[in-house]
């Protein structure tokens, strides 16, 4: 093989590496997103590293894989998650009511009450808003506001 035709090859297969990167990665935030349980966690976690993400739908992916973590138990870890959707979209109130939700878990009520009151302060943002805001609402009247 000449050095031509190799440099031609390397320059063709870098050149589609890139579009076969991006639809594996879409496949994956679907997974994530309509999914439950292992298989929406390892979408998310393949969805969120494959960097080809926007910042808010990476956020989403955090928030959807936090979702599933609580729901096996691993309180942690849908913490971590929770935080790092925050770090990216302090906008929503979903994730606040969700990371509010583990705190109160976790008997940090304290935390708990600030996240439910920070979700209820934002404006209606998010697939969930509905529901963040009510679950907000009801979790700071069993807390005793």
């Amino acid at each position: 093989m000449t050095a031509t035709l190799f440099l031609r090859l390397i320059a063709t297969a870098a050149a589609l590496l890139p579009g076969l990167a991006g639809p594996a990665s879409a496949n994956d935030f679907g997974i994530c997103r309509d999914q439950s349980g292992d298989a929406a966690i390892a979408a998310c976690s393949r969805a969120i590293a494959s960097g080809t993400l926007s910042e808010a739908t990476r956020a989403y992916a955090f928030y959807n894989r936090g979702v599933e973590y609580r729901a096996k138990g691993n309180l942690d870890g849908a913490l971590a998650d929770f935080n790092q959707a925050i770090r990216l979209r302090p906008d929503v109130p979903e994730y606040f009511t969700a990371r509010g939700v583990v705190h109160e878990g976790r008997g940090d009520i304290t935390r708990a009450r600030a996240d439910f009151t920070q979700a209820l302060s934002l404006p209606n943002k998010g697939d969930n808003f509905a529901w963040a805001k009510k679950t907000a609402r009801e979790h700071l009247d069993r807390l005793g506001r």
